[in-house]
């Protein structure tokens, strides 16, 4: 079985991902290998699109992984494993609903970007100072996200 991590399958496809944890690695089967691979081949080229790519980008990486996809968004009470997860925010003039693109309760919170491989495509152009900003940005976005992110159950 060969052994990777989560971060070197982003990276493969150009992607940057940040976690809590130094490494998550994942042992795979050569079935498992062969998904990963076919993902890799499928995303490889893409870029400019994160709107339009970012939902069918992880659904296509939960299967890769194996992962069960999330279920349509209003199917769970609360919502805990979904996509575009509403994040009510509190500031000092009030409440404002933000959107946290993929979202699973107690595992991750992912604010999408999708760079490109020149600066008129996606957020930046890969490799560059802009581009490492632009993901800086995005990850803090996220992280400012989650004291927001604790889900109550309505009885």
């Amino acid at each position: 079985m060969a052994r990777f991590t989560i971060g070197e399958i982003f990276a493969s496809v150009g992607l940057y991902f940040w976690t809590s944890k130094s490494a998550i690695e994942i042992e795979m089967n050569e079935d498992d290998r062969q998904r990963v691979q076919n993902f890799l081949n499928n995303w490889k080229g893409s870029q400019g699109n994160e709107r339009a790519n970012y939902q069918g980008f992880f659904l296509d990486l939960c299967d890769a992984l194996g992962v069960d996809r999330p279920p349509p968004k209003g199917n769970v009470l609360d919502d805990p494993y979904c996509f575009d997860k509403d994040i009510r925010v509190i500031h000092k003039d009030g409440i404002s609903t933000n959107f946290a693109d993929f979202y699973k309760a107690g595992h991750f919170l992912i604010e999408a970007k999708q760079g490109g491989n020149s600066s008129k495509r996606g957020t930046a152009k890969r490799g560059t100072k802009t581009y490492d900003t632009a993901m800086e940005k995005a990850f803090y976005q996220a992280l400012s996200y989650t004291p927001f992110c604790r889900v109550s159950r309505r009885l």
